[in-house]
């Protein structure tokens, strides 16, 4: 069966929440995603700007 999306190719910029979201539902979909991120990584990865008692604000604890 063929998904929906097979022949688009996705470029994703997108650095928190919704953009990386949205690229995984397209991939999902069967698109091709290329994530290009900053040398340090995606930035919800490391969320220690904002913390509260040892906890990320994006963290899955």
């Amino acid at each position: 069966m063929s998904q929906l999306l097979s022949n688009v190719r996705i470029l994703d910029l997108s650095r928190m929440l919704a953009g990386p979201y949205g690229s995984m539902v397209l991939g999902d979909l069967g698109a091709e995603v290329i994530k290009i991120e900053e040398p340090a990584g995606d930035f919800t990865r490391t969320p220690a700007q904002y913390h509260m008692g040892g906890i990320g604000a994006y963290s899955r604890r």
